[in-house]
């Protein structure tokens, strides 16, 4: 595993950092805001997706758009990317980035394979 990211432990806190509430007007990002998320912590993986505890409850509204941020431990190492919330509770779900990481390396495999024929 590459040193910039981690698994997750329950003895850590993490961060999600991502932006939300973009505005298009006219085809052009008009305005954004910068969403810092810290204070959560590792409870389980479930069915291949990490679940951490946010220290309030989720309001989707707070989170929309922040698929595909990324989640970092309190030592600035990467876990995975935010996929999910469940609104009116305190949970996030992120994608392990070494599932990511794999699905990058079958992408570029299958593009190479292509480039071949």
């Amino acid at each position: 595993m590459p040193e910039s990211i981690t698994e997750p432990s329950v003895d850590r806190t993490y961060y999600d950092y991502g932006v939300i509430d973009n505005k298009i007007e006219e085809n052009v990002r008009f305005t954004r805001v910068n969403a810092p998320y810290g204070g959560l912590k590792y409870i389980e993986n479930k069915d291949g997706l990490y679940r951490f505890q946010c220290p309030f409850p989720v309001v989707y509204d707070n989170w929309a758009a922040m698929s595909g941020s990324l989640m970092f431990d309190n030592e600035g190492l990467a876990v995975g990317m935010s996929i999910r919330v469940d609104s009116n509770t305190d949970s996030v779900w992120v994608m392990p980035m070494k599932t990511i990481l794999r699905l990058i390396d079958y992408a570029i495999a299958h593009e190479n394979s292509n480039l071949v024929r």
